[in-house]
């Protein structure tokens, strides 16, 4: 019995495992499926804004993962500080996120304002004046520029929600997510096809609708967190000062840019993978891109990859936590490199697992 426990844990342990990890695939899912929805809708209207939309969607999942990788290389450290009750290192953590996020935002932006058209005509083959390419390059054109409205709440609701996930709470950012959905698929409905009197608007109907979404799911996790110091304590003073450690600094960098880097090398390469199968023509690249947002949402990247031995380390710190630590370790599969646990969602769920038992 004792080798028995010793291999596999406790239920307990792994209740708790359950009771957040469910809520991290549900938001994970939630936050890809809102564009996936905007292609799966405009689709009925037309291939070409279809075509257009789910190109955009093809580049914006680049930006977006390019987000998950800086937070998760943070994380590491938040979910240690989290781990120790240090509240002043969650708000040195929080801060760099902020400071990291913004910069991608700024590069992202400008990257895709200069290059966005270059960037949607690489996925296009045929003859230059073919009517459906040129529809369809306007389409993605006005669907980015409207996107481009929403990517800072985007970017500020990744860096809440992760803070909280560190701490381990995950439902909120689940409800965010579902609140995000249904006014999405609300509004897609309405502005789309021009219902209850509203103007049809198509492509950019879709993208009103996503980014009014994107606004309300950060919204909620925003005031949830400032409205409940008593349970996230670091909110408190979190911007008296601006300041991050040099120190700090200088470690998180030093471990978790080779997260953010390998995470926008795997994006780019599905991109690649999606441009590659555009010269075969016959929609194959528009449906590979819709199957990669669903792919997204199901193994939840970036975040996956929080370390589950940094709260344990954190744990350690202040003598919480036994035995926990290792069982992180075996529902990861045993598997704990620099770059944590591979094994989906799962893996972002067990630091705050383990910090839960403090």
């Amino acid at each position: 019995m004792d080798n028995r426990k010793k291999l596999i844990g406790d239920r307990a342990f792994y209740g708790k495992v359950l009771g957040v990890t469910v809520p991290i695939m549900i938001q994970n899912g939630i936050t890809n499926f809102v564009g996936l929805l905007d292609n799966i809708m405009v689709g009925r209207i037309g291939t070409e804004q279809m075509s257009g939309i789910a190109i955009v969607n093809q580049l914006l999942m680049v930006f977006s993962l390019a987000i998950f990788g800086a937070i998760s290389g943070v994380g590491i450290f938040g979910a240690q500080f989290f781990g120790c009750k240090n509240q002043e290192g969650v708000r040195h953590t929080l801060r760099f996120k902020i400071y990291v996020c913004l910069g991608i935002l700024v590069l992202g932006i400008l990257v895709l304002a200069l290059g966005g058209e270059q960037l949607i005509q690489m996925y296009l083959h045929g003859e230059g004046n073919d009517p459906a390419l040129q529809a369809t390059l306007e389409y993605g054109k006005e669907y980015l520029w409207v996107m481009f409205v929403g990517l800072p709440p985007f970017v500020i609701e990744e860096v809440y929600a992760s803070t909280l996930r560190e701490g381990g709470e995950t439902k909120v950012p689940m409800t965010a997510g579902v609140a995000a959905v249904l006014v999405n698929l609300a509004l897609n409905y309405l502005l789309i096809f021009g219902k209850f009197g509203f103007p049809v608007l198509g492509v950019v109907g879709a993208a009103i609708a996503t980014v009014i979404s994107r606004y309300v799911q950060a919204a909620v996790v925003i005031v949830w967190t400032h409205a409940h110091p008593e349970k996230m304590p670091f909110i408190v003073g979190a911007y008296q000062e601006l300041r991050v450690p040099g120190q700090l600094t200088w470690n998180i960098a030093r471990k978790g840019t080779p997260l953010m880097v390998n995470e926008i090398l795997w994006s780019a390469g599905t991109a690649m993978m999606t441009h590659q199968r555009a010269g075969r023509g016959g929609g194959s690249e528009y449906l590979h891109g819709d199957f990669q947002s669903v792919q997204c949402g199901v193994r939840g990247h970036g975040e996956r990859r929080v370390h589950p031995g940094g709260t344990a380390a954190g744990g350690r710190e202040d003598g919480g936590g036994q035995g926990y630590g290792q069982e992180a370790h075996r529902f990861c599969g045993g598997e704990q490199h620099s770059h944590g646990c591979g094994g989906g969602p799962a893996g972002a769920a067990v630091p705050s697992i383990v910090q839960y038992q403090r």
